[in-house]
């Protein structure tokens, strides 16, 4: 029987065969003057002319300190006007770049900077004690250079690079753009144990002229969005939307170091903001400010949201606040950093879009692999040049993802209409989405089962109406441990292991089996099952 397989109603995309970052400085000239990214509280800023000098200066300044073709450098700081500087600087001394998020703790931190070999990390004061304290333990890390101006003993000071002369700056780089790894983006997959995921240089640049389709972003002419860099660029979404994307096309980025609503508003009235995209956790707390009136926000033309399912209410809610045409959706992952979006015109905002241009889809029977129809609930999966090259230093990860056809299995469950608009509806990989972020059941349940009296544990994701899911646990104690172990216990024990946005917000439930298939593993989605309906007779 034949396979359906959906392909793209837009023309496929000319990917050129380049290095990301000539693909990026190569398009930034033509704004010249203009402001390209701007502290969303101080102002300061940097002009489009600025950007390929300091990328030149801080190449050099890397190779000054012993930094080569393949080295690994870690940016671990919230997002400022600095990161695409140093992203592009690491690119075109022919580095890898790896962010990590930094709230992280140290014992996350080690894992990721041991596993991709980072030679060099930047931060801020805001988090250097805990990146010293995590790169004590990993030898390949060699210095650390730190933005802020008081510089801690035993780092050096960041303007070393970016004020170099430039002379080291490699003047041309033997390159394969699509086998050489330009980023290391962290996933944590479907084990618990973060992965990095490859994506080239042929990735990102395709990544970037899929997103830029005239049937998904048309051209404005002389007029240029400012948009709100609220999103972290630690994320896939928030630096390829913003500091490949919007680069390129001329765009004024303003970076936002912690959300608030308020702030977030204050800024798209100062600013006259032109576009607002953001995380389902944005929109939500945004459409719960009470009195939006006050603000001007006259300047927004339109909204979209990804990195999880938005809130329909909160979407619709927003929308008529602001006098917004509806939302627009997209979806992607670390591994695929843009899979569908919604269209330029006609657009359903409850839809994830349509599949973007060179690419193909099909959606499939997870039990059987069997290909399905329109309508048909399915996994999504997902073929094409954007599709990463795969896990760092696991190769039975990547086959079990990459089948040998070359489809990338998403682990979503979805379906698509008969206007070839997608819909997620369901996720056979068992990750919460906490505000955007990928928690990893498993890595929780480690941890629990680490504590003194637990005998076992499983973790699931529970509906939030803020943060999307709250990770909650259902624990099996010993039985000399029952009476003794206390789920304050449990969840302090918890936040000690893990960053913020992993901890147990959805609570701790003592139980005394786990509901289990024949062979033993544990059912998460028996539990999720049976807390909903729960719920459900409670209302």
């Amino acid at each position: 029987m034949l396979e359906k397989i959906i392909k793209s109603p837009l023309s496929d995309v000319f990917i050129p065969e380049k290095r990301f970052e000539d693909y990026i400085l190569d398009q930034l000239d033509e704004y010249g003057e203009a402001t390209a990214l701007a502290n969303s509280k101080s102002g300061e800023g940097y002009r489009y002319s600025d950007i390929r000098t300091f990328t030149r200066s801080i190449a050099s300044g890397l190779v000054r300190h012993g930094f080569k073709q393949g080295d690994v450098l870690c940016i671990a700081c919230r997002n400022n006007i600095e990161y695409p500087l140093i992203t592009y600087g690491v690119l075109r001394c022919g580095g890898v770049v790896t962010f990590v998020n930094p709230i992280y703790t140290k014992g996350e931190l080690q894992h990721q900077l041991k596993d991709s070999g980072t030679t060099i990390v930047i931060t801020t004061n805001d988090f250097i004690n805990k990146i010293q304290e995590a790169a004590i333990g990993v030898a390949s890390v060699k210095h650390v250079f730190v933005i802020d101006q008081n510089v801690p003993s035993g780092c050096l000071p960041y303007s070393s690079l970016s004020n170099d002369s430039g002379d080291m700056c490699p003047r041309s780089l033997l390159s394969n753009p699509k086998q050489d790894t330009a980023f290391l983006f962290y996933s944590s997959g479907t084990t618990g144990v973060a992965k990095g995921c490859m994506l080239t240089h042929h990735n990102m640049i395709a990544t970037t002229e899929q997103r830029g389709h005239p049937g998904l972003a048309p051209k404005t002419g002389s007029f240029k969005h400012c948009v709100i860099a609220a999103i972290p660029f630690f994320h896939i979404y928030g630096f390829t939307y913003f500091l490949s994307h919007g680069l390129t096309r001329g765009w004024k980025i303003l970076t936002m170091y912690r959300f608030s609503p308020e702030l977030y508003l204050e800024t798209v009235q100062k600013y006259r903001v032109t576009m607002l995209n953001m995380v389902p956790t944005i929109a939500v707390a945004l459409s719960n400010v009470p009195d939006l009136s006050k603000y001007d926000l006259s300047s927004v033309k339109g909204m979209g949201s990804g990195a999880g399912p938005l809130n329909l209410n909160a979407g619709k809610s927003l929308t008529r606040k602001m006098k917004s045409p509806p939302f627009k959706q997209g979806y992607g992952l670390t591994e695929v950093p843009l899979c569908h979006i919604s269209p330029a015109r006609n657009w359903k905002s409850n839809s994830i879009g349509i599949l973007v241009p060179s690419s193909e889809c099909k959606i499939v029977n997870p039990e059987t692999g069997k290909s399905l129809g329109m309508g048909e609930e399915g996994e999504i999966c997902m073929r094409g040049p954007q599709v990463m090259k795969g896990y760092l230093n696991n190769q039975a990860a990547t086959d079990a993802t990459i089948d040998k056809e070359k489809w990338f299995h998403t682990g979503d469950i979805g379906y698509y209409d008969n206007d070839g608009h997608f819909y997620i509806v369901d996720r056979l990989k068992e990750l919460i989405k906490y505000k955007g972020y990928q928690v990893a059941p498993a890595e929780l349940e480690r941890v629990l089962q680490g504590y003194p009296g637990v005998s076992e544990a499983a973790v699931i994701g529970i509906p939030d109406t803020l943060a999307g899911e709250l990770p909650r646990a259902y624990v099996v104690l010993m039985k000399q441990a029952k009476g003794n172990v206390t789920g304050e216990d449990l969840i302090q024990h918890t936040k000690d292991q893990v960053a913020p946005y992993k901890q147990l917000r959805g609570g701790i439930q003592f139980v005394e089996e786990l509901p289990k298939n024949a062979t033993g593993k544990i059912l998460r989605r028996v539990l999720k099952k049976q807390f909903l309906k729960n719920q459900h007779s409670k209302l």
